[in-house]
């Protein structure tokens, strides 16, 4: 049976069509992804939360901010991350943007840069540079964005974030300020306010904005969260004030496994015909012996009567010290639905010294039992002077000063169930883990 001329020439311009069109949308994609590592970049680095990306882009480490210890040798500081996109002609790397960090002598992050390259030119342009403040417990209480003027070569301040805690260490109040230049002066932007019901194992979080005009606060989005099934279960739903009233918008529930770690989100869309959440995304963590990512799939639809696709997938790479080392973005390429890589990050590590408390390891450390429920003992070694505690966004919830008999009891007491780090400072610093159910 012979095929004829016009409905091979039909055939034909599809396939032309469509080999067209995936080449205007890979490159679509290509310029949405610049912009979303730039939001990245500046989220990870202020320290926000980013669960409201995690449709596009996930935060490849489990927390962005610490310290990972190398047995007898001292410990590693993230040194830099370098993001790369790949050319769909010649499949060569090029790199798009670089976040480059700054420690103090306590090892604590002051400064964080980041920079555009040209890919003509292959210079590298500031873009935003972020400063941090922290107090004497050790929580970050403030911290600068300043942006990059190209036509004045100079920096220019843009925002300043301002962090309240409460007596015992959680994070009350934040507020932001945007510079005005014109009257060179900080004005209110936004302040969000959060209450911890420890007891409920609930959480709410109320934002709201300056209206210059109206010179008054208005409320703006909230977000209540809460733990279920021994902390294995968080739900978090979000609302923006419309009409005078709370719509919801959002809502995530992230599933922990035994030890602690997120092994699935699935996030919702409000649907406002059928007054219902719909489920838009479902991500999966997939997580060796050690708990480590693995691999990050995302299958979703936009609509609720959409067809399910996959939106994402992320293979996470180590070296033999168990640091990450390169997260690449894969996504299936050819008609055959072999996966080629997209994108990819790399980072950079710089290797320190443990000094005084040279040769202490996590084997030292002992924390029993864990998880736990009412409450927990860490044994050390001599040389730890105080112990912070810190939730999965870096803040300090408590602090145990003056401890020097190697042992310490900590009391679930107002602690939310969850994953936690303790930070424990000697000469240098060391962390380790803790989960309450």
């Amino acid at each position: 049976m012979q095929i004829s001329s016009t409905i091979r020439n039909q055939y034909k311009n599809k396939i032309m069509y469509i080999w067209l069109r995936r080449q205007w949308f890979q490159k679509f994609i290509i310029m949405k992804k610049q912009i979303v590592q730039i939001k990245l970049m500046l989220m990870m680095c202020i320290g926000m939360p980013i669960t409201c990306m995690a449709q596009v882009v996930q935060c490849p480490c489990e927390c962005m901010n610490k310290l990972d210890l190398v047995s007898g040798n001292g410990f590693y500081l993230l040194d830099s991350i370098k993001y790369f996109t790949r050319n769909q002609d010649d499949f060569q790397f090029s790199e798009t943007t670089t976040s480059v960090f700054e420690y103090n002598s306590e090892y604590k992050r002051i400064l964080t840069t980041g920079y555009r390259i040209d890919p003509k030119y292959l210079n590298r342009t500031p873009i935003y540079k972020l400063r941090y403040t922290y107090g004497e417990n050790g929580e970050k209480t403030e911290y600068h964005n300043d942006r990059w003027d190209p036509a004045g070569q100079e920096w220019v301040a843009s925002q300043r974030t301002l962090v309240k805690y409460d007596d015992n260490q959680s994070i009350q109040n934040q507020f932001v300020y945007s510079w005005n230049d014109d009257i060179r002066q900080w004005i209110d932007q936004s302040q969000t306010d959060y209450t911890i019901d420890s007891q409920a194992n609930h959480q709410l979080t109320i934002k709201k904005v300056w209206n210059a005009s109206k010179k008054q606060w208005e409320n703006a989005h909230r977000n209540t969260r809460f733990s279920e099934n021994d902390g294995l279960q968080v739900t978090s739903e979000s609302f923006s004030w419309k009409g005078n009233e709370w719509q919801p918008e959002t809502r995530s529930v992230h599933i922990y496994n035994g030890p602690g770690f997120l092994t699935e989100i699935y996030y919702h869309r409000w649907d406002k015909e059928t007054q219902t959440w719909f489920q838009m995304r479902h991500m999966e963590y997939i997580r060796d012996e050690q708990g480590r990512k693995m691999e990050w799939i995302s299958i979703g639809k936009d609509q609720p009567d959409g067809i399910e696709e996959n939106r994402g997938h992320q293979i996470y790479k180590y070296n033999h010290d168990g640091l990450l080392t390169e997260v690449l973005q894969v996504h299936a390429q050819d008609l055959q639905g072999d996966f080629l890589i997209r994108s990819k990050q790399v980072y950079y590590w710089t290797l320190h010294s443990t000094g005084g408390l040279k040769g202490m390891t996590h084997g030292d450390i002992k924390v029993y039992p864990n998880p736990f429920e009412d409450y927990t003992t860490i044994e050390f070694p001599e040389g730890i002077k105080r112990i912070d505690i810190l939730d999965m966004q870096g803040r300090v919830v408590r602090v145990y000063e003056d401890v020097g008999d190697r042992t310490l009891r900590i009391y679930q007491e107002n602690l939310m169930p969850a994953m936690y780090f303790v930070k424990l400072y000697g000469e240098h610093t060391f962390i380790t883990r803790i989960v309450i159910r």
